[in-house]
């Protein structure tokens, strides 16, 4: 036998072995694949968060331009009710 098939022999001899290895180590491909539908509802649940995140942005922003806003905003939590005027001091 050559000295390259010799080479090529022990070569993939050595990468088979670490293709079974990662397949049967319990923090390899089963671990990935076990984790599989975890991954996947975290990347959901990040996604819901930045769209909520992008909505509380959006209203403190309207709440810092507009006194229309700011004032919708202080009757919604009832710090101000119907009959009462609303004074913004600076």
């Amino acid at each position: 036998m050559s000295k390259p098939l010799q080479i090529l022999i022990v070569a993939c001899a050595l990468v088979g072995s670490a293709v079974v290895a990662m397949a049967l180590d319990s923090h390899g491909v089963r671990a990935w694949h076990r984790l599989g539908p975890e991954v996947a509802a975290a990347e959901a649940q990040n996604a819901a968060l930045k769209a909520q995140i992008d909505v509380t942005r959006r209203r403190v922003e309207a709440l810092r331009s507009g006194p229309q806003a700011l004032e919708r905003a202080a009757h919604e939590n009832g710090y101000v009710h119907d009959n009462e005027m609303l004074f913004e001091l600076k």
